[in-house]
């Protein structure tokens, strides 16, 4: 699961081996990975924070986090809501794949970029959460990527499609170093593709990545 989703944001192109990525040249793009969930895919809040923590402290800018559960914690709030306005980090999660207008943690903090799953056709899926705290949506459908055992698998759902808002984001990033974490948040919203209703709407947010 972190395999596939770390091959969205980083793997190497132009090798002919496998797949590309968002950012394909390693030398313009620090990677670094903070496991905080066992193999199972279960962990502890406390395994997760930590994680975070360690990539704050690792000098990332851009955090991806494709997992969820749990419900409201101040603590968990508090710590994100610090590395977003005193560390300049800006974070990205899956909104949920439960279909429901359920809020999922640590997607819904507001700190946090909540990150909905659409198909090719630009189609919300009916798996993806929708609720006010969605904020855009990306690819979640198929999504092909790197594996462990030197191989590729497809994937879908919003843990798919969140790898894609940090990669641009990143991406984005490294061509305006001046800019702050709410400049590049501001900036994939505003040029997000607007799907269904007019505007930001619960099921895509502002729309597509793009």
């Amino acid at each position: 699961h972190g395999t596939h989703c770390a091959g969205i944001i980083g793997a190497i192109g132009g090798n002919r081996k496998g797949v590309t990525s968002l950012n394909p040249d390693p030398n313009k793009l620090d990677f670094f990975t903070s496991k905080g969930l066992r193999d199972s895919g279960h962990g502890t809040l406390s395994g997760v924070l930590s994680a975070v923590q360690k990539c704050v402290d690792s000098g990332a800018k851009t955090i991806s986090m494709s997992l969820g559960g749990g419900g409201l914690s101040n603590i968990t709030n508090d710590q994100f809501s610090g590395h977003y306005e005193n560390d300049g980090v800006l974070i990205m999660a899956a909104a949920g794949n439960e279909g429901t207008s359920d809020y999922n943690y640590p997607a819904s903090y507001a700190s946090v970029m909540s990150v909905a799953a659409v198909n090719n056709h630009g189609v919300s899926t009916n798996f993806s959460q929708y609720n006010d705290q969605v904020e855009i949506a990306g690819p979640g459908i198929l999504v092909n990527s790197t594996w462990p055992g030197n191989k590729y698998a497809l994937m879908s759902g919003t843990s798919a499609a969140t790898p894609h808002v940090a990669g641009v984001a990143a991406l984005v990033w490294s061509h305006f170093p001046q800019c702050s974490n709410k400049q590049i948040r501001e900036a994939l919203l505003q040029s997000a593709q607007d799907l269904g209703p007019v505007g930001c709407d619960e099921k895509n947010g502002y729309g597509q990545l793009s």
